[in-house]
């Protein structure tokens, strides 16, 4: 028979949970995306330029999300609060929102988010 003493069993466990890779978590707790904001990663129109200026000012549009279920959308010169629901896969549902119902995905892997056709990238 073969036994193994306390101390080689413990060095044998320590070894195998060192060499296991650590892997990135791809899912979210449901108020994951809670106080935090994302801006557009291309710049678009945001208003008008100056009295007497011709053409438009361009910018990033932004996300903040206030809390789990509230989010705060800033396009162009516009302002909309609405409702989102966030699956714990990354699946993101807006809802409530009067100009349209956008479309979006939050990817875990690069914690940017697709809303509206348009990505956006976390703000630090």
């Amino acid at each position: 028979m073969f036994y193994l003493n306390a101390t080689v069993l413990v060095g044998l466990v320590a070894v195998c949970a060192c060499s296991v890779p650590a892997q990135r978590s791809t899912t979210l707790s449901p108020d994951g995306l809670v106080g935090r904001e994302y801006r557009s990663m291309e710049e678009r129109e945001v208003g008008l330029g100056p009295e007497g200026a011709i053409g438009v000012v361009m910018g990033h549009w932004h996300l903040t999300f206030t809390s789990a279920i509230v989010v705060e959308w800033h396009y162009s010169d516009v302002f909309e609060t609405g409702a989102y629901a966030l699956a714990p896969d990354g699946a993101l549902h807006p809802l409530g929102f009067l100009s349209s119902v956008p479309t979006a995905r939050y990817d875990v892997d690069t914690d940017r988010i697709l809303w509206d056709e348009l990505w956006y990238e976390r703000v630090e």
